[in-house]
């Protein structure tokens, strides 16, 4: 059997005492699983002890990690949530203005289609004349510190599933996994298969 310590609690706070000790021990387990054969019954059983011994070690690591890190995990949590309270705010300041920046191109779009509009019926009825100039929005602002620039934003909507081609379709994994856990056996177009896992349990 291959024998461990774990980090006493009231040792000082030394980050590289605290793991470098493992270094060494875990090492020597790594060689020993590799060089470990199992030819029976009893050699299976002797090495799934060393595999239990290591998962033991893990967890045991895994708490040592987790109670050392908790105070400084509680601290970013804090200041996350504090910093949160201001920088929302800050992001719902930006938003409104840039709606009103996207309104009024907005409002300049539709006074040039109006415009435009004007003009044809114009040339219908005096014939055609030199184009006026109408105002539109520049593609580029700059402010203080600050440029804004267009960019083009595609969106799309399913109108009908049975029209779209298979190479944009995507197979539900989670779900056929759920079906298989609950007995399923057999779902059109999907091989299923089984193999055998040594699962480990400690106790």
């Amino acid at each position: 059997m291959l024998a461990y310590e774990v980090l006493p609690r009231d040792e000082p706070l030394d980050l590289e005492a605290a793991f470098e000790r493992y270094r060494n021990q875990i090492g020597a387990m790594v060689q020993e699983a590799m060089g470990t054969r199992v030819e029976s019954e009893t050699d299976a059983e002797k090495v799934l002890g060393y595999a239990g011994e290591a998962r033991r070690l893990f967890k045991k690591i895994e708490t040592s990690r987790k109670e050392l890190t908790e105070p400084a995990r509680r601290l970013v949590a804090s200041v996350n949530d504090k910093a949160k309270v201001f920088t929302e705010k800050l992001k719902e300041v930006e938003t409104i203005l840039i709606q009103k920046v996207e309104e009024w191109k907005c409002a300049l779009r539709l006074k040039a289609v109006e415009e435009e509009a004007e003009r044809e019926e114009l040339s219908e009825v005096f014939g055609d004349a030199a184009p006026l100039p109408f105002e539109t929005a520049p593609s580029t602002l700059r402010g203080k510190g600050v440029t804004s620039y267009e960019k083009e934003e595609w969106a799309y909507a399913i109108v009908d599933l049975n029209l779209v081609p298979r190479e944009y379709l995507m197979v539900d994994e989670t779900k056929i996994q759920r079906q298989i856990k609950n007995g399923v056996r057999h779902i059109p177009g999907i091989k299923m298969s089984v193999s055998q896992k040594t699962v480990l349990r400690t106790r």
